[in-house]
């Protein structure tokens, strides 16, 4: 299947990265700052919105917009749910800003972070998404709800992270996600993968061994350059062509680069055992026409671990992003804290 599958949403660079922001003292998700000049208008989409809302930049320190009149704000609240709409009309104490943190060749990552109890929990976003996702948004919020530390962060060459897309690989995003972990972070943490970031997680999970505490994989797609692609495109990619597949999720074709394929396939995990054996909950759609239900099952049987459940969601589909999946996930993460 195509590649473009495993996409969440467009990553056109035209496109805002999404932020909270706050209309009075509440907090409304989907929001959009930029590095704009102080003061020059920009239009941005709410997620999940056909339509664009005006704002206009107030802080560039702290990267707050006016929030758009009442009527458009109550409008994004019912687009996004329920849980959005609680999130509107919660209080903020605070705005916890996006730090960068630098690798000894250049490169600068950025993440946000919560201090609280441990083990931390850190989110691994899928191919071309970010931290601005509702999933990893949801995970940050519930941290600072129950006081548990929580660390998000961008891929190099995707959200805020500087660097060009098309130079990642897994080794690449695998190397940065353990030099962030280990720099930032202090004690046990709880990893949390989401499509691609599932396969992410086993490949940080080992380096960065009995510091784990557990895994939580949602649609979790190891050694999808294997299974994710038919013959033709294969061959195609071996051969040095950079593939752009249709994209369910945006208007812009996914691409996929052969250095990514070929560096996948080097690091393949369903074909031996996983040598991991700390605690493994697996979500997954049953409606997920991305990634087949029966890879959750293949990670299964390869993990050394006995401590392994998956949970099959009935009409689940690959972003598992609806109320109730969100509420799983995190009745998911408070059982294994």
């Amino acid at each position: 299947m195509p590649l473009a599958c495993l996409h969440r949403r467009s990553a056109s660079p035209a496109a805002a990265s999404l932020r909270p922001g706050l209309a009075g003292s509440a907090r409304i998700r989907g929001l959009a700052w930029s590095d704009r000049p102080r003061g020059e208008p920009c239009q941005s989409r709410l997620p999940g919105d056909g339509e664009c809302v005006s704002g206009q930049m107030i802080s560039r320190d702290v990267r707050l917009w006016v929030a758009p009149p009442p009527d458009r704000v109550a409008r994004a609240c019912v687009l996004n749910g329920p849980l959005a709409a609680a999130h509107a009309n919660r209080h903020v104490t605070g705005v916890i800003e996006t730090g960068f943190h630098a690798l000894v060749d250049g490169r600068r990552i950025a993440f946000r972070q919560r201090r609280g109890r441990e083990p931390t929990i850190v989110f691994l976003p899928g191919y071309m998404s970010d931290m601005a996702g509702s999933k990893a948004m949801a995970l940050f919020d519930w941290a600072g709800e129950t006081d548990r530390a929580c660390l998000l962060f961008d891929y190099s060459g995707c959200g805020e992270s500087l660097g060009d897309f098309a130079d990642g690989t897994l080794s690449r995003w695998c190397e940065e996600a353990v030099a962030v972990i280990e720099t930032r972070t202090q004690g046990s943490v709880l990893l949390v993968g989401s499509s691609m970031g599932g396969w992410l997680m086993l490949l940080v999970a080992q380096a960065l061994g009995d510091r784990v505490a557990a895994l939580v994989g949602i649609a979790a797609a190891p050694d999808f350059t294997q299974w994710g692609y038919d013959a033709c495109q294969k061959a195609r990619l071996a051969a040095g062509e950079t593939l752009r597949l249709a994209n369910p999720y945006g208007p812009e074709p996914t691409p996929v680069y052969p250095s990514f394929w070929a560096d996948g396939e080097t690091l393949r995990q369903l074909e031996h055992e996983i040598p991991f054996d700390g605690r493994v909950r697996l979500l997954h759609g049953l409606d997920d026409a991305d990634v087949p239900p029966e890879i959750s099952l293949r990670v299964v049987a390869a993990l050394r671990s006995q401590d392994v459940q998956v949970t099959l969601v009935k009409g689940g589909d690959h972003r598992l992003s609806r109320e109730s999946d969100i509420a799983l996930l995190l009745r998911t993460l408070a059982a294994l804290v």
